[in-house]
C-alpha cells in the first residue's frame, strides 16, 4: 500500500449477518473534499499471485491518484457462492454510501474477470454508480462453456483464484449481467487485453453491444500485450493509466499527488 495511505475496516448487516469491507484511502486532499471512491469486485474469494498482483497494483495507481478504494475485506463469508456475491458488493456498496469522507456523486465501480458479471449486474441495483470499468470480463455463457468440459476449481484456477467452496458457481446461470448493465445510462468502460487466452477478448463484446444496443455510449479498448492479469509490463502500463483517468475524470477527482 502506498506510503501514507489509510486503511480502514469496516462492516454492514446483510440479512443479520455481517458482511466486512476493507476502504484504502489517500491522505486528505489539501482542499479537504471528500474523495472520489472505487470498489473493486474480484468476483473470487481467494486470489492467486498474478491476479493479487494486479489488483495491488490498481489500488495504489488508484490511491496515488487520490481515488479512495473499497473491496470485501477479510473475514467476510468466504463460503458464499458466487451468485451471492452479488449481495455481498451491493451491501458494501451502500456502506460507501454513507460514509462523509467520500463523495456521493463520485462512487466508481471495477469489476475484473468473474468479478465483471458481479460489478455489472450490481450496476442495476443502484443508480449512484457513477462510473463502472469492466477489465477483462466473463459472461455467465462464458463460465458455463468452461464448466462443461472442467471442474469448478480449474475453472477457478485459470480465471486467478486460489480455490473456492465447494458449489460456488452453482447458480450463475440465474444471472444476467449483460442485461442489468443497461438499466441506467451511466459512463462505461471496457478493456481487455489483445492477447487473453482466458476470457477471450470478443467475449466482452456481449458488454459493449448491449450498451450500445441499449442507445447507452460505452468505451471498449483492447490493450496490446494484455493478458488476462496484464502481466506484460507495457500492458499493465498502459491499462492502468486508462482505467485511472477514467475513475479521476469523475468530477474531475482530487488532483493527482507530485
Amino acid at each position: 500500500m502506498t506510503t501514507m495511505t489509510r486503511r480502514e475496516e469496516f462492516s454492514v448487516q446483510l440479512d443479520g449477518s455481517p458482511v466486512r469491507g476493507r476502504l484504502d484511502l489517500p491522505p486528505p486532499a489539501e482542499d479537504k473534499r471528500p474523495f472520489a471512491v472505487v470498489l473493486l469486485c474480484p468476483g473470487l474469494p481467494s486470489l492467486h499471485a498474478e491476479n493479487s498482483e494486479l489488483h495491488t497494483m490498481i489500488t495504489d495507481t488508484l490511491l496515488d491518484s487520490g481515488v479512495a478504494v473499497a473491496a470485501l475485506g477479510e473475514g467476510s463469508p468466504a463460503a458464499r457462492l458466487a451468485v451471492e456475491r452479488v449481495d455481498d458488493v451491493a451491501a458494501i456498496f451502500h456502506g460507501l454510501a454513507l460514509r462523509d469522507e467520500l463523495d456521493l456523486n463520485r462512487l466508481g465501480v471495477l469489476g475484473h474477470s468473474l468479478g465483471g458479471i458481479i460489478a455489472a449486474c450490481l450496476a442495476k441495483r443502484t443508480d449512484q454508480i457513477n462510473r463502472l470499468c469492466l477489465l477483462a470480463p466473463s459472461t455467465t455463457g462464458e463460465v458455463a462453456a468452461r464448466l462443461v468440459n472442467g471442474s469448478p476449481m480449474e475453472l477457478a484456477a485459470r480465471m486467478g483464484g486460489a480455490e473456492v467452496p465447494d458449489g460456488f458457481f452453482n447458480g450463475i446461470e440465474t444471472l444476467s449481467p449483460a442485461e442489468d448493465i443497461v438499466a441506467y445510462d451511466r459512463p462505461t468502460l471496457i478493456l481487455h487485453g489483445a492477447a487473453d487466452r482466458i476470457v477471450p477478448p470478443e467475449v466482452s463484446a456481449t458488454y459493449s453491444d448491449a450498451i450500445q444496443a441499449a442507445g447507452h455510449h460505452v468505451d471498449r479498448i483492447l490493450v496490446a500485450l494484455g493478458d488476462h492479469f496484464f502481466t506484460n509490463p507495457l500492458a499493465r502500463a498502459a491499462c492502468l493509466d486508462r482505467l485511472t483517468q477514467f475513475f479521476v475524470a469523475a468530477g474531475n477527482g482530487n488532483a493527482p499527488r507530485s
